[in-house]
């Protein structure tokens, strides 16, 4: 089956690019998905020189393959936040949440992206009786750092047998690989470069500078950016989540 937001824009980039010479640059990003080529829009809206390599092409795995909703709600997540690491934390996690969300909108209004940007609420609903407390749950949860979430018994679109649901409002839904698109013209407007089926083999570091080497070329930069779904390197004190 083939994604919904693959076939509405099939193309990210016009002219497709691998890497097949030595080049320099501030920063390497490594992964082009939607976090790689966000981290590459920033860096290059700063005034950093970045080169991206993606090893097949952009926005073509989990991204181009997501359900496209941009939400703080994470299924039943937040009683578990609070109940194993504290008030404080939960509210963090939220509150940063909702400020990507706030921080797409802008981009996409400031950068006139036309990626079928629309605020919805989001919902996460039960058909069982039996689970409603769960439901309730959640939504105290939420209110008891100073969220914004509603239990309701009716969603919209209307479904049928739905017992009840936590909502959260002012949360937000696009075409992923659209806004991709238009972070790409950015980029490539600050003149940073990306790369795709340009697949990094190892990183060094090598005096206070680091080697991305890929299939036939390498970057060289002072910074490195391991955006990747997966980790690609065994390295002490790098974190990934």
């Amino acid at each position: 089956m083939k994604s919904l937001w693959k076939e509405t824009e099939e193309n990210i980039v016009s002219d497709k690019k691998e890497l097949n010479e030595d080049l320099s640059a501030d920063v390497c990003v490594i992964g082009g998905g939607i976090t790689g080529i966000s981290t590459a829009y920033y860096l290059s809206k700063s005034g950093m020189k970045v080169i991206l390599l993606e090893r097949d092409s952009l926005a073509d795995k989990t991204t181009g393959n997501s359900t496209a909703k941009i939400t703080s709600q994470h299924g039943l997540f937040y009683k578990y936040l609070l109940d194993d690491f504290g008030k404080d934390f939960a509210r963090k996690y939220y509150l940063a949440n909702q400020e990507a969300i706030n921080r797409i909108a802008e981009i996409v209004k400031s950068e006139n992206i036309d990626c079928d940007f629309e605020w919805q609420d989001a919902y996460v609903f039960t058909a069982d009786s039996k689970e409603l407390s769960k439901i309730k749950d959640e939504v105290e949860a939420v209110k008891s750092f100073g969220g914004e979430a509603d239990f309701v018994e009716k969603i919209e679109p209307n479904l049928n047998n739905v017992k009840g649901a936590i909502k959260f409002p002012h949360q937000a839904k696009f075409n992923p690989r659209k806004y991709v698109k238009g972070l790409v013209e950015q980029i490539e407007n600050c003149g940073s470069k990306i790369y795709e089926n340009s697949k990094v083999i190892s990183v060094e570091n090598k005096n206070d500078e680091y080697i991305v080497w890929a299939d036939k070329a390498y970057v060289k930069a002072k910074y490195v950016v391991v955006a990747t779904n997966y980790p690609i390197i065994n390295a002490p004190r790098f974190l990934f989540y």
